[in-house]
């Protein structure tokens, strides 16, 4: 008989202990992160809710220590050191999530609220007013509050308000004028409803204000939309005009070689030589009118079912120069080519990068003034063991050294002002990304140039049915 033995289960040791602790907080942190998001559908107002819920963990925190440090334990100069700990990260947040005009409404309102609380302890009601709540207090109104809709002072006017109510306003003039004859009990809980309002007074603009900002992204998105239906139907309007010009050279070619065979045929004069060579010449014209009109299928491409296939970044540079040489032509921009025939081959969403590609020409040439003399675009490319590397040069004049940083920024961050700014490269830099590629703009020599890199064959997520519906059109709008 064989008699089964149970095993208790062993007791984890300290560091398995650690490690199950630090996982469960790694989950809940990033469970408080995700909180409100659920219903969001605008990407930048996700990541602002995030940034939002970042910050008000870090306040918590921040007034924990701050509290256990300079209450408890008196370590006055650690406590400062922490809160000034603190205001650097906040600070350092902000600037890379809204930019400089965000921080420079931070640290107004910081010092607003500052001011503010020395003068309320210094002649207000004599009582311990704490202010270990001011530098961080104001962080949703910053992050919830846009300069479009809201004045500087508006803002600030609103901050210092709920500020002050909740820290100096109800609980410190109750207390102050609270009658004698009242048990200490009942005052105790008068105190708490009061600070409770107090509270209320000051997360109530914050509900109101996100609010707000849910509808305003909307309109934004909405705005967005229409605005660039009416530059994409400019587009088509002045590209007709280019196509229309393109297409009749072709079909001149054609109608001629016709006419001509008819006369030969009247005339009896028609032999097999002259025949073979009208006919070659017809057809050399249709198959640039099928290339042209190939290349105004790719523009509205959406690319939901587009295959990833090996081909060449000089067959896809060559689709995109078929659609830009008649402007470049137009404003008197030369192209400089790699004399290199080297075939280099890529397995990608040939479309996707073609979009690219022709965002980035669309860029170098608004960025080249007309009839500059000796403007010119230079394209390149080279071989990079795994990947393949574009290098677009183009004579912009116009692009400071910020406007370079701001269009290198704009390929890693959401802010709605590079949105609006680069709309075009924001698209590029995403179809880049979803190929696991990398786009940036340099500006080491006298003329900016735009590099692009490529994995020669990307990792197989690429075939992943979120990147399978990718939507050049739907990106477009979404930016």
């Amino acid at each position: 008989m064989i008699e089964a033995s149970v095993h208790a289960p062993k007791p984890l040791d300290f560091r398995s202990r650690l490690s199950q602790w630090g996982t469960d907080f790694v989950t809940l942190f990033q469970w408080l992160l995700a909180t409100g998001t659920e219903g969001s559908k605008s990407p930048q107002l996700k990541s602002r809710i995030r940034m939002g819920n970042l910050l008000c963990m870090i306040m918590v925190l921040y007034c924990t220590a701050y509290g256990l440090l300079y209450t408890y334990f008196g370590a006055h100069v650690l406590a400062f050191v922490t809160e000034t700990g603190i205001l650097v990260a906040v600070a350092s947040m902000v600037l890379s999530h809204g930019g400089r005009h965000l921080l420079a409404r931070h640290l107004f309102f910081t010092y607003a609220l500052f001011l503010i609380g020395i003068s309320v302890q210094m002649w207000g009601p004599q009582y311990n007013i704490q202010l270990i709540y001011f530098p961080m207090a104001v962080i949703p109104f910053l992050l919830f509050t846009l300069h479009e809709r809201r004045s500087l002072v508006a803002t600030s006017g609103l901050a210092v308000l709920g500020y002050f109510l909740c820290q100096a306003g109800p609980i410190a003039w109750v207390y102050h004028l609270r009658p004698h004859d009242l048990s200490p009990t009942t005052a105790e809980i008068i105190g708490v409803f009061t600070e409770c309002a107090s509270l209320l007074l000051l997360v109530l603009p914050v509900a109101v204000i996100f609010r707000s900002m849910r509808s305003y992204e909307e309109e934004i998105h909405s705005t967005n939309q229409q605005r660039l239906e009416v530059e994409k139907n400019i587009s088509i309007g002045q590209m007709a005009g280019t196509l229309a010009h393109e297409i009749n050279s072709p079909l001149t070619t054609i109608l001629g070689a016709m006419e001509m065979i008819n006369m030969l045929v009247e005339r009896n004069k028609l032999d097999p030589e002259k025949l073979k060579k009208m006919t070659d010449r017809a057809d050399s014209a249709v198959k640039k009118i099928t290339s042209i009109t190939q290349m105004l299928r790719n523009l509205h491409y959406t690319s939901g079912n587009d295959p990833i296939e090996e081909t060449s970044i000089q067959e896809i540079l060559a689709e995109v120069l078929a659609i830009v040489l008649p402007q470049m032509h137009k404003k008197e921009v030369a192209l400089v080519q790699d004399p290199s025939s080297a075939r280099l081959p890529v397995h990608c969403r040939k479309y996707q990068v073609f979009q690219a590609i022709l965002h980035l020409f669309e860029f170098a040439l608004s960025k080249i003034p007309k009839s500059q003399l000796g403007a010119t675009v230079e394209v390149s490319w080279a071989d990079e063991q795994d990947s393949v590397e574009l290098f677009i040069r183009f004579s912009g004049e116009g692009l400071s050294d910020e406007m370079i940083a701001n269009i290198n920024d704009s390929f890693f961050t959401t802010s709605s002002d590079h949105r609006d700014q680069f709309p075009g490269l924001i698209m590029a830099s995403m179809i880049i990304q979803r190929h696991q590629g990398s786009l940036k703009l340099e500006n080491s020599g006298e003329n900016p140039c735009f590099v692009l890199q490529l994995p020669v064959r990307p990792a197989e997520d690429l075939d992943s049915p979120e990147s399978e519906s990718l939507d050049v059109d739907a990106l477009l709008k979404s930016s």
